[in-house]
């Protein structure tokens, strides 16, 4: 018998920057903050993110650019960044609604470079692997090899992406092996046998149909060279490269060509089948900071209802008293899968970042077996952060 399923919205971004800085844009169009219903989750993907060396040394230790910024947009509607992942020019957040977060389990991210033979991270792929509701969500953000000629090379970063590309989750180590992926990018695939003139024509026209049947990505995918797992929903917008830099006007240097993408993969088991509908695929004409034009799409998917149990119930602080340690304790359900590298974060009301907790202490390994007797973990009072005075 198939289990009841709930339903969960993913906005997708790509967008390659060319370098540039975020603006004073919300982005509202950018990411759908005008809906009448938020999505659960966001993931935004950025290619060509700026990665001169002291740029890229100090966004080891602070957001970068553009991830303060979108924290700060998406953090007042409630969202908290669960993870993200930097390969120099790539950068991929995501975002999760705040009520999501007890549900949310084993995120990791990693990384693939395909540059100069795999040892350059000029280009390759960035990743994050989730649970959430019990079921497994891989979602990629990738910048393939460059320029029209190079067809070739980008299924071979493709197939390397995918042979290097690990998780030590040990029940989905490979990215197929997810329920769900969700890949995007910067693929660079571009329009064969069409010149520049032609191409603008037929955009002109919006005869999109007619500039699919020279795409090269679809191509690969009907000749299964690469990405036959994949599935893409209909490209009924412009061409999103090659762009003058603040203008609606091809660069006529450059084909014109969808290097910009969004793909879905969904598996079948446990009795409940996976379902991906895409509510809409579009480019965001408004954004003009680069020579690309953003992509995004809103992907709905399901995961079982019967995992929206509370697995970890914390008991309320009744007393806590500045410069003394803080006792926290908890109860752990016989069926939630623990691991010694669980730890209970301190956090601030309003945080917006899963990293940006006033302390932490790792759990209790086995806390399971308390039983309803249940978990105590002490804080000690020097690692806690009150009102910005550490106690």
């Amino acid at each position: 018998m198939e289990s009841k399923a709930l339903n969960i919205s993913l906005h997708l971004c790509t967008w390659n920057i060319g370098m540039q800085g975020p603006n004073d844009d919300k982005f509202t169009d950018l990411l759908g903050l005008e809906s009448p219903k938020l999505p659960d989750i966001y993931a935004i993907g950025l290619q060509e993110v700026t990665a001169r060396p002291i740029t890229y040394m100090r966004s080891a230790f602070y957001d970068d650019p553009w991830t303060a910024k979108f924290k700060q947009v998406l953090g007042a509607f409630n969202y908290v960044k669960t993870k993200s992942i930097r390969l120099q020019g790539l950068l991929l957040l995501i975002f999760v609604k705040r009520h999501h977060l007890p549900f949310l389990r084993n995120v990791e991210s990693t990384y693939t470079r395909t540059g100069f033979a795999g040892l350059w991270g000029n280009k390759g792929a960035v990743s994050v692997r989730l649970s959430l509701y019990g079921r497994t969500v891989c979602i990629v953000n990738c910048h393939l090899a460059a320029h029209h000629s190079a067809f070739k090379e980008r299924i071979e970063d493709y197939d390397m992406i995918m042979d290097r590309h690990f998780y030590y989750n040990s029940e989905t180590e490979r990215v197929l092996d997810h329920d769900y992926v969700f890949w995007m990018g910067d693929l660079n695939f571009r329009l064969d046998d069409m010149g520049v003139e032609e191409i603008i024509k037929h955009v002109e026209e919006q005869n999109y149909k007619k500039l699919v049947e020279h795409d090269q990505l679809k191509k690969c995918i009907d000749d299964e060279d690469g990405f036959d797992w994949f599935s893409e929903g209909q490209l009924n917008f412009p061409p999103t490269f090659k762009f003058e830099q603040e203008t609606d006007t091809y660069d006529k240097s450059r084909r014109p060509a969808w290097c910009d993408r969004i793909l879905w993969y969904m598996a079948t088991e446990d009795g409940l089948a996976t379902e991906v509908l895409q509510a809409y695929y579009k480019s965001q004409p408004g954004y003009k900071l680069s020579d690309h034009r953003p992509v995004t799409s809103l992907m709905h998917f399901k995961v079982p209802s019967c995992a929206t149990g509370q697995t970890v119930e914390f008991e309320p602080v009744k007393k806590s008293i500045v410069g003394e340690m803080l006792t926290v304790r908890y109860t752990v359900t016989e069926n939630t899968k623990t691991s010694s590298w669980d730890w209970i974060g301190l956090y601030q009301s309003a945080f917006n970042d899963v990293y940006n907790y006033d302390a932490y202490q790792w759990a209790v390994v086995n806390g399971k077996k308390m039983g309803s007797k249940g978990c105590v973990v002490k804080i000690p009072s020097k690692h806690i952060v009150t009102r910005g005075v550490r106690c």
